[in-house]
Order: structure tokens, then C-alpha cells, then sequence
């Protein structure tokens, strides 16, 4: 990925008058935006609203919340907007167990200005809160603070994984919590619920996962004919056509096809491109072909495509 990708769906939310930001929340959709319930209890009689970044602020009611419980679970409001936000919303993506780099922007008070915070988000979700461990990537870069609360938390390709929740001083370090986007949809009511896409996979697939990849492209017809696919790996990016060591034998050749393409950014989409051009994409070998793709988080859902 070239670039910084853009974080659509951040608000900060203000409350009183003359209004002060008292932390932040995440557009779901032009008029509902989720924050902590800790944001805006008690701010809620002095008036609230919302405020894109490079927008007005706009009045909002709180219309669901779940309280913090007696083991620190719970803390989400709802806001609704009472005039629509003019910006997209988050796009939203469930990240599971998986372990990764991201960002977060927050509005500590003693800042003039928003802070942006990058963090390694680790560890398994807390049995208890459903929390998730954000930890500071280095001294070199800021910690989650105050001021983060209700602060979408965004994956490397601009999607919101959780919701910032807490944080801790631990000796010498600083520790963060975030609501993952699982834990918090589970919480709202069906109606209210987003849809959600399967984060892009950062981890390698298994040797077993490999095989069973190899296995549905060779079944693919254009990999059964050697010309048909000698035509297709000389029509992908140079990055992949200059590497892939062809052997004449169809399961080593598509082993060695994957390998290549998942060590090369981009490399899988690009050869499904490839492929979808001499298919039918309805065609058996092309829906399993696919359907085991996006079972591996390597392709997204077609519904989520672009």
C-alpha cells in the first residue's frame, strides 16, 4: 500500500456552552455516531454535539446506551444526529485475534490541537470486558491518554477495528484498551447494527491453508491448460512474472504461482483479476476458488468490493 489511506467516520464530541471537546466518536452512518457512555453521561444535560474535522458541530441525543458494569464491560452511547454529518462514514472491519499496527486520533485537553497515537494492538480479547490490549509502539511516539475515549481505532488500510475504551499506567509503561468492533456490535440493538467486512489478513497462511489454496486453483481451467497458464503468468506484474519459476507441473505450478503472489503487495488481487478475465466467474472452480479466498481473508466479500 503507496500512502497514507484517509480515516472517514471521526467526530469529536462537544458538550456545554461555550462548547469544549470532551473526546471523540465514530460516524456509523449520517445521523448515528458511537462513542463511550463515560463521554457523554455526564455532559448529556449541558447539551451535546458532534463535530466532523473540518466540519460544524451538530446537535445530538443520546438515544441507547449500555453503562459501565460492575466488571468494567459495557460503556457504549449511541448518538443521534439532529441534522445529517456531510462526511462518509467509518468503514468498519472485524479483525478477530489478529495482531497488528494502528492508529488512533484523540483530543487530550492539554493539547491545542488532536494528537494522532500509533499502537500495536496484541493479545487475545479479555474474557470479562471483551477489551483488547493497545500497546505503545515506542517511547519515540504518544501514548493513549485522556482524550482518547470513543476514538475509532484504525487498521492500515483506514478502517475502524474497535472503539478506544481506557487506559492504564502500568510501572513505566502506558497501556490502552479498545472495544473491538465484534464485542461492541454484539452489544446494539439488531436494528442498529453495521455492516462489518473481514480485516485485510496480516498473518501467513498455514502449510495446510496453502495446500488447500493450490489444490482450487489447480482446478481452475486456465491452470489446467500449461499455454493457458503460461499466457496468465506472463500477464501479471512484473513483480510476480519475473519470480515464478515454472516447472510444467500443475500443482507445483500453482504452489509456486501462490507463493509468489502472497509475498507480493497486492500479488493475490492481481492474479484473481487475472484469472476473473479468462473465466466465468460463475463457473464452479472459480466460485470454491473464491469463496476459499475470502474464507482466508484474502479477497474481500463481493459486497465490500470496490
Amino acid at each position: 500500500m503507496t500512502g497514507q489511506p484517509t480515516l472517514p467516520g471521526r467526530v469529536r464530541v462537544l458538550a456545554g456552552d461555550p462548547e469544549r471537546i470532551v473526546g471523540a466518536g465514530v460516524a456509523l452512518s449520517a445521523r448515528r455516531v458511537l462513542t463511550c457512555w463515560h463521554v457523554v453521561s455526564e455532559e448529556a444535560a449541558d447539551g451535546l454535539a458532534v463535530a466532523e474535522p473540518s466540519g460544524v458541530p451538530v446537535e445530538v441525543d443520546v438515544t441507547w446506551s449500555v453503562p459501565i458494569g460492575p466488571h468494567g464491560e459495557g460503556d457504549l452511547a449511541l448518538l443521534t444526529t439532529r441534522a445529517p454529518l456531510a462526511g462518509p462514514p467509518a468503514r468498519l472491519a472485524d479483525c478477530g485475534d489478529a495482531e497488528l499496527d494502528v492508529r488512533l486520533i484523540g483530543h487530550p485537553a492539554q493539547s491545542p490541537a488532536q494528537v494522532l497515537a500509533r499502537a500495536r494492538l496484541i493479545g487475545p480479547a479479555d474474557p470479562v470486558t471483551g477489551w483488547r490490549q493497545l500497546d505503545r509502539l515506542s517511547t519515540a511516539t504518544v501514548a493513549v491518554d485522556r482524550g482518547f475515549s470513543g476514538a475509532g481505532v484504525f487498521d492500515a488500510a483506514g478502517r475502524i477495528v474497535g472503539l478506544t475504551v481506557a487506559r492504564s499506567q502500568l510501572g513505566q509503561q502506558t497501556v490502552g484498551w479498545m472495544i473491538p468492533v465484534a464485542a461492541w456490535r454484539r452489544q446494539l440493538p439488531r436494528d442498529l447494527v453495521p455492516a462489518v467486512a473481514a480485516a485485510p489478513r496480516t498473518e501467513p497462511l498455514s502449510a495446510a491453508e496453502r495446500s488447500t489454496l493450490a489444490r482450487a486453483l489447480a482446478a481452475v481451467p486456465t491452470m489446467l491448460d500449461p499455454l493457458a497458464r503460461a499466457e496468465l503468468i506472463a500477464a501479471l506484474p512484473d513483480a510476480i512474472r519475473l519470480r515464478v519459476r515454472v516447472t510444467h507441473r500443475l500443482l507445483l505450478d500453482c504452489r509456486e504461482l501462490l507463493a509468489t503472489t502472497l509475498d507480493t503487495d497486492g500479488g493475490f488481487a492481481a492474479l484473481h483479476r487475472r484469472l476473473s478475465e479468462r473465466e466465468d466467474p460463475d463457473s464452479i472452480s472459480m466460485r470454491e476458488f473464491r469463496a476459499l479466498a475470502v474464507s482466508m481473508r484474502l479477497l474481500p466479500p463481493p459486497d465490500e468490493e470496490d
